[in-house]
C-alpha cells in the first residue's frame, strides 16, 4: 500500500495538469482565427489571448473547463471595462477538424466561429433604393464552402436592411445568383435574404452585384433593390496549433 501511494503521488506530480489534458483532448491548445481577423489562442496553463483586429486591442487571462462548457475569466482587458457578451456566459464547445464554434446555447445565441484553416474573404459594399449604406462580410474555406459572416449599416445609422448589424447564416450560389440569409437578435430582432441577380466587372477590379433584399424586424418589412461592388481580399493565411 505504501508503495501504491508513492506511485499515485509521483503520477501527479508527473501528469499535465487537468486542463491541458482536457484541451489536448479536445484539440484545442493553439491559436485560432474568426471571419474578422480576431485571434484567439488558447495555452496549456489554462490562459487565452483574444486580440480584436478591428479595434487593435487584446484581453488576456484565464479559462475553465467543466462539463464541456468553457468560462472565460478577464486578468488583462485592452478592449473595454468587461468582457464581451458572448465571452460573459459559459460556452458548449463544439469542436470540428479544424474548425471550433463556442456558443452558449440560449435563445439568441449566434454562435462564435473559428479557424485553423486558410480563408476567402469577400467584402459586399451596398447601397439600396433608399440611399441607405451597407457591409457585408463572408469567409469561404478553400474549397468553396462558407464559413461564417456579419453585415453592418453604415453611416451612423440602422436603416439598411432596417438593423445595426447581425450574423449571416448562409450563402447559397445557384443559378447565376448568390442568396445571403442573415439574422439578428436583442430588443428587436430581425431576418432577411439579399439575393444579388447580376455580377459584372468594376473598373477598380471588384464585381459589380445587384440585385434585392427583403427583411422583417420586430416592427416592419423592408423590401428594397441594392447596387454596389464586390471585392475579395487577398487569402488568410491560417493559423498553426
Amino acid at each position: 500500500m505504501k508503495y501504491l501511494w508513492t506511485f499515485f503521488l509521483l503520477f501527479l506530480l508527473w501528469s499535465p495538469p487537468a486542463f491541458a489534458q482536457n484541451f489536448m483532448e479536445k484539440g484545442l491548445l493553439g491559436s485560432w482565427e474568426n471571419c474578422r481577423g480576431d485571434e484567439m489562442v488558447f495555452g496549456r496553463s489554462g490562459e487565452f489571448r483574444y486580440s480584436l483586429k478591428e479595434r487593435q486591442c487584446e484581453i488576456q487571462g484565464s479559462v475553465a473547463l467543466r462539463e464541456g462548457r468553457l468560462s472565460f475569466k478577464a486578468k488583462r482587458n485592452g478592449c473595454a471595462r468587461s468582457l464581451p457578451s458572448w465571452m460573459q456566459q459559459e460556452n458548449t464547445v463544439l469542436l470540428g477538424s479544424d474548425s471550433v464554434v463556442f456558443t452558449s446555447g440560449g435563445m439568441g445565441s449566434l454562435g462564435r466561429h473559428f479557424t485553423r484553416a486558410r480563408l476567402k474573404r469577400e467584402v459586399w459594399s451596398l447601397s439600396d433604393s433608399k440611399g441607405f449604406k451597407g457591409e457585408l462580410r463572408l469567409c469561404f474555406f478553400q474549397d468553396g464552402s462558407f464559413m461564417d459572416g456579419h453585415y453592418s449599416s453604415l453611416g451612423g445609422n440602422c436603416n439598411f436592411m432596417g438593423t445595426c448589424q447581425g450574423k449571416i447564416d448562409d450563402v447559397q450560389i445557384k443559378e447565376g445568383s448568390t442568396q445571403i440569409w442573415m439574422r439578428c437578435w436583442g430588443d428587436c430582432p430581425c431576418n432577411g435574404v439579399l439575393v444579388s441577380t447580376n455580377t459584372g466587372a468594376s473598373k477598380n477590379g471588384g464585381k459589380a452585384v445587384m440585385g434585392h433584399y427583403r427583411s422583417t424586424n420586430c416592427q416592419t418589412t423592408f423590401e428594397r433593390t441594392f447596387t454596389g461592388e464586390l471585392r475579395t481580399e487577398p487569402p488568410a493565411q491560417g493559423k498553426s496549433p
